[in-house]
């Protein structure tokens, strides 16, 4: 992962004082203002956090008493205006290479999950995780809002909206297929922590377009995120498009079964079929899975750290450490002396949680998996601001966080954390390169070890920084 580097920008100014009662009063006007403020670019100061960047930019009068008039009226959507994490500001626009797959996503999801209907009366059954769903819908340049929720037809989707222009060449009325796994599955994971499919179609098939994240992935695959960074979309390869499907089952009962989990959160699995931009013939088919973000807040991480257990390799380099919030490595976190201040109550049960999941992993043959740990410090944000613990709290609850850690009181710090990239079996290519790398390293350092020293090797690792 990686953070942007700050851009040019100027402090906003408003046009007159009536939109301070109108950001109070008016939810709508609270939504665009904040879209304002996300594209305006600003210009860096040397050392200063970003939230306190963020604030300054707001008028002078939006800023006294900020805890007494977020505790009030304004909405999610206005304290997004205040305090909001570092944004991705490259877009999945038309000039994008993967722009036409981004836009049918969105409309994917928003068809197929208005169309999805909770069965919560009947059990998840084998059969439920076998299900899969495909429709076929005309690529548009826009989401039509007059789907009828009624009507299975994809061709409910706006006439005049038939025709995307890509570059210099027209698509014309050229459609594409979605497929949906398991949709009744995913819904009840949904439910489960509280996403609702209004939220879960605003984040990710409102008009706002995609953020691209920049990842340093060897594969090929590809990353977005939805605009308000609460989920996270991930192509997929075939094979690990298969192994979700046949862990699906005891993913869903280990979550049911434990609040606590760590393991990232996957909302829905999905698999897109468009038209090949340089050829008239044929199709692109792309599999994803779209996640919760680990990160689900709109608050800045002012450390973040990617931890394997492995020292072979696991350091930042150093043009990463020069980032604005680099992510950090094994090698790292060593080298600090930093320690996880969880509190000795919640360090007991994180580290039986962390060892449960890692069992359901080794059971499914997993491996080479990350703990990711972000950190939000009180102390960067200037407190003239009026960012008290109780104004923290409330956006915590506002943003509906699944991964956090409350230790403001304490240490003035939130963690968040949570077990990303789970889907690699311990193959045949992974027992090569535990040969290969043996020959050149401590065998018992190197990333790529058998499921079960690798799961043991993470959770020792951890234990000797929480505290």
């Amino acid at each position: 992962m990686s953070s942007d580097d700050g851009d040019n920008s100027e402090i906003l100014r408003t046009e007159d004082e009536d939109k301070v009662t109108d950001l109070e009063e008016t939810e709508e006007f609270a939504h665009q203002t904040t879209l304002q403020v996300r594209r305006e670019s600003f210009r860096p100061i040397k050392d200063e956090d970003p939230t306190t960047m963020e604030i300054s930019r707001l008028p002078p009068k939006l800023r006294p008493s900020l805890s007494t008039r977020i505790s009030y009226k304004i909405n999610k959507a206005g304290k997004a205006m205040h305090i909001f994490k570092e944004r991705k500001k490259k877009r999945v626009d038309e000039s994008h290479k993967h722009f036409l797959t981004a836009h049918c996503i969105r409309d994917g999801i928003r068809y197929t999950t208005k169309n999805t209907k909770d069965s919560s009366d009947t059990q998840t059954g084998e059969d439920g995780f076998r299900v899969i769903k495909r429709t076929k819908l005309p690529i548009t340049t826009a989401i039509s809002d007059g789907i009828d929720d009624d009507e299975s037809s994809s061709t409910k989707f706006s006439s005049s909206s038939s025709f995307l222009g890509f570059g210099n060449k027209s698509l014309g009325s050229k459609s594409f297929e979605f497929k949906e796994y398991a949709p009744q599955v995913f819904l009840k994971l949904r439910n489960h922590w509280g996403i609702s499919q209004a939220d879960y179609i605003q984040s990710l098939a409102s008009e706002e377009l995609y953020l691209d994240f920049q990842s340093n992935s060897k594969s090929g695959q590809f990353f977005f995120f939805s605009d308000d960074k609460f989920f996270m979309i991930k192509t997929l390869t075939q094979q690990e498009c298969t192994w979700l499907q046949e862990c699906l089952e005891k993913y869903y009962r280990h979550n049911m079964k434990y609040e606590a989990t760590l393991l990232v959160k996957f909302v829905g699995m999905y698999r897109i079929k468009v038209p090949r931009r340089k050829s008239k013939r044929g199709f692109r088919k792309t599999h994803f899975v779209v996640m919760r973000s680990t990160f689900d807040t709109v608050l800045p991480m002012h450390k973040k750290f990617d931890l394997k257990g492995s020292l072979v390799g696991r350091e930042a380099s150093e043009s990463d450490k020069k980032k604005l919030f680099p992510v950090l490595k094994d090698k790292d976190l060593q080298n600090s002396g930093l320690k996880l201040q969880l509190g000795e109550e919640y360090t007991s049960k994180m580290m039986k949680q962390l060892e449960v999941d890692c069992d359901l992993l080794t059971s499914l043959n997993m491996m080479d998996y990350s703990l990711l740990v972000g950190i939000f410090d009180k102390s960067r944000v200037d407190p003239t601001y009026g960012i008290d613990d109780h104004t923290l709290r409330e956006i915590l609850a506002q943003d509906n966080c699944l991964h956090f850690t409350d230790r403001l009181d304490e240490h003035g710090l939130i963690y968040f954390m949570g077990i990303i990239d789970f889907l690699q079996h311990y193959n045949a290519n992974k027992k090569f390169e535990t040969v290969a790398k043996s020959f050149v390293n401590n065998s018992r350092e190197i990333s790529s070890v058998k499921p079960k020293f690798y799961a043991k090797r993470l959770v020792t690792f951890i234990a000797k920084f929480v505290e």
